[in-house]
């Protein structure tokens, strides 16, 4: 049984909850889980694919939601890998870190700017780059565009590894797509995890070693 604990408004994500179920906080839009619920355990699933571990130093995270992919990393992984979380909506920072305490984990540094304006001009690349962006239950478009899945790989290093959270339900299968082919054309190979916990498809990338 979900018990309603206190309630944020953002002009980006509307009306954010944060509910207590059996003891455990969740945070919620009207319409999808944010965080510490559903979308933990999904993308959790989604490391373990990747074999993640102490080896993975730099991560980049586009899409903070309340930081439960931090806790992930941190307390199940044990891994103090060095992490860039990128994040539009400041509500989703202020929720971070007053009731998740996401600055008591060390070696994180967060930048609230919108994600493809981030990509558009870092030059660092990641060992692990996640992408996690939804406003609601929907990616934004711009996000399933060639250009920006193009400049996001080429921030992944060579052998690195990336993550893509999709809800297929809200998103048409020529975005679904065009993810995976353009991630295949910018030399990374292409696997998916579909239906996790019957509602996402997790679209997982590695980055081909160059052929110079």
């Amino acid at each position: 049984m979900a018990i309603h604990f206190k309630k944020y408004h953002s002009k980006i994500s509307g009306e954010i909850s944060i509910h207590l179920i059996n003891g455990k906080r969740t945070v919620d839009t009207t319409k999808s889980n944010y965080s510490f619920g559903t979308l933990q355990k999904i993308l959790k699933k989604a490391l373990l694919a990747i074999a993640f571990d102490a080896t993975t130093k730099s991560i980049l995270i586009l899409g903070l939601g309340a930081g439960s992919i931090v806790e992930t990393i941190r307390k199940d992984f044990h891994s103090d890998a060095e992490m860039t979380v990128v994040e539009v909506d400041p509500t989703m920072v202020q929720i971070a870190e007053n009731e998740f305490l996401i600055r008591e984990f060390k070696h994180i540094h967060i930048v609230t700017c919108d994600a493809y304006e981030y990509v558009k001009t870092c030059s660092q690349q990641f060992d692990l780059i996640i992408v996690d962006i939804f406003v609601i239950d929907t990616i934004p478009e711009v996000f399933t565009q060639e250009a920006f899945l193009h400049q996001v790989a080429a921030l992944v290093l060579e052998q690195g590894q990336l993550i893509y959270n999709t809800m297929r339900s809200t998103m048409t299968d020529e975005g679904f797509l065009t993810i995976q082919k353009s991630l295949s054309a910018a030399n990374m190979q292409v696997n998916t995890l579909e239906k996790v916990a019957w509602t996402n498809d997790l679209i997982l990338a590695k980055k081909n070693k160059s052929s110079s």
